[in-house]
């Protein structure tokens, strides 16, 4: 059972075999996936949105062994402009998030699975001396963060970086202050 991964709630539409001998397997070729799944998986973009279309619980991948990826993981980055008193942030559009912020806000999370966990990283620039309020259920190192004041965009933004994990009721995060470019020396 090196890298077999049970679909024990994956609803494919027909004979596709699921079991340990015949099932789908992480080093599986994409033909292979595309054979077992009766042409479900069809290329590797459209595995997310063609698992979600054939059952809400389709994409509950339950893998019991240590996994080695030959390759970058990614993700999309969110980006923001914050220019009002309150913003949500998305956390199921992303986990990394770009926010530019304008003015001083009030954030909220919106989409963080509920009885999930899961790590997150935001990239403010501060172009200005603005701050956010957090929601209460946010823990920092060190407390409430004081937010690198940034003095216009661009490089002349005050930059940041929040990192945390999310245990499904709260978020735990430490701050990275003042991030600069290097000067090359």
């Amino acid at each position: 059972m090196a890298d077999y991964t049970e679909f024990s709630t994956f609803d494919f539409p027909g004979d596709v075999a699921t079991d340990e001998t015949n099932g789908i397997l992480l080093s599986d070729s994409l033909n292979d996936w595309r054979k077992k799944t009766n042409g479900i998986i069809d290329k590797v973009g459209d595995i997310d949105n063609t698992l979600s279309t054939v059952n809400t619980n389709a994409a509950k991948l339950n893998v019991t062994t240590a996994q080695q990826f030959n390759g970058a993981i990614t993700n999309t980055i969110a980006t923001q402009t914050i220019t009002g008193a309150t913003f949500n942030l998305d956390l199921g559009a992303s986990n990394i998030h770009v926010l530019t912020l304008q003015s001083t806000s009030t954030m909220s999370f919106t989409n963080a699975a509920s009885g999930t966990g899961g790590c997150y990283t935001i990239i403010i620039r501060n172009e200005g001396n603005h701050d956010i309020d957090f929601p209460d259920n946010v823990y920092f190192s060190g407390g409430d963060p004081i937010l690198t004041t940034g003095t216009g965009s661009g490089s002349s933004a005050g930059v940041d970086i929040i990192s945390g994990i999310y245990d499904g009721t709260n978020f735990y995060a430490a701050i990275q202050y003042d991030i600069e470019a290097s000067t090359g020396s």
